[in-house]
């Protein structure tokens, strides 16, 4: 009696990534920093440190600091309105304005209690515009990143 030696090949999937290595490095950096901002924002509401704002005290790094958050302001509002994606049109806009609540409080005086709200309201604005930019990385990924079949079969016969 002989016995047919069935043989299977083995095929391994490859991925592929449609975009250039850098782009695709970038994306994923700004994903895992977009993913350690939302996790220290959750944490701060979890643990009760939310801070406010406060005033703007005379030395340069904190002149440097205040002066940057009004034009990271307009930044935002320009993405916001150039941005083809509507949903990233939202979070840009969601953190212009977080940027603005911030140099308002800090350069006029303002009750400790409108502060708190305000600081409790930049936190939730800041937690959703991080979570919108979140998924639209992940979808990003999802658009570029693909199985490709086999190009040949491994191992096995080589007819």
């Amino acid at each position: 009696m002989s016995q047919e030696l069935t043989t299977h090949t083995l095929r391994i999937r490859q991925i592929t990534v449609e975009s250039d290595w850098i782009t695709t490095l970038e994306v994923g950096a700004l994903f895992v920093v977009c993913c350690l901002l939302l996790a220290r924002e959750i944490h701060n509401v979890l643990y009760g440190q939310i801070a406010g704002e406060h005033p703007v005290h005379r030395d340069f790094l904190s002149i440097l600091t205040k002066a940057f958050t009004p034009i990271a302001a307009v930044y935002c509002f320009i993405l916001a309105f150039r941005f083809p994606k509507t949903s990233v049109r939202l979070a840009f806009f969601l953190m212009g304005t977080d940027f603005v609540r911030s140099a308002v409080l800090s350069v006029f005086h303002v009750p400790l209690v409108a502060r708190h709200i305000g600081a409790v309201a930049g936190s939730s604005a800041r937690q959703i515009a991080l979570a919108i930019f979140l998924v639209a990385i992940a979808q990003w990924f999802k658009s570029v990143v693909h199985w490709a079949p086999p190009s040949e079969s491994q191992g096995g016969d080589p007819d």
